[in-house]
């Protein structure tokens, strides 16, 4: 195993424990959270780069720094907005649930797993985000991935 494959296990683990404290229902809304960003940024960014490249010189500097912009604004409000509607929504059904099922250990439990699950499957779409750069670099994917056990699977 090479420390390319220590960096995979790792990073999986560590997206794994994080989501199985959330639990799936928080995954969920934080996915969607990241969809709904990249497709408002995605729509918007030209417009954004219009003002924004009459401050920057370079147009593909232009465009990849608004971009980024866009999809980070976007993410952030929506990422609130959903906070707080999901916060409301499920204190709302969780004084519900407590009344009847207080303690109730089967639901909570695979909410974690599933959460962990996602949470999994979150990691590889960040490693596949770290890679995608590297393979754009001629010998920089090679020399990265050099004896990985888990690249061909990636």
């Amino acid at each position: 195993m090479s420390i390319f494959d220590f960096i995979i296990i790792f990073i999986i683990g560590i997206c794994f424990l994080f989501s199985f404290y959330k639990g799936m229902v928080r995954e969920v809304f934080s996915f969607l959270g990241y969809l709904i960003g990249y497709i408002l940024a995605m729509d918007y960014y030209e417009e954004f780069s219009i003002t924004l490249q009459s401050m920057i010189s370079q147009e593909i500097m232009s465009r990849i720094s608004e971009f980024t912009i866009v999809f980070i604004i976007i993410k952030i409000l929506v990422a609130l907005f959903i906070f707080f509607i999901v916060k409301v929504v499920f204190d709302l059904i969780g004084r519900l649930i407590r009344k009847g099922v207080a303690g109730n250990v089967v639901m909570s439990f695979p909410d974690r797993i599933i959460g962990g699950v996602l949470g999994s499957f979150k990691g590889l779409v960040i490693i596949a985000i770290i890679m995608f750069p590297l393979s754009l670099f001629r010998g920089g994917y090679e020399n990265v991935t050099k004896g990985s056990i888990f690249t061909p699977y990636l």
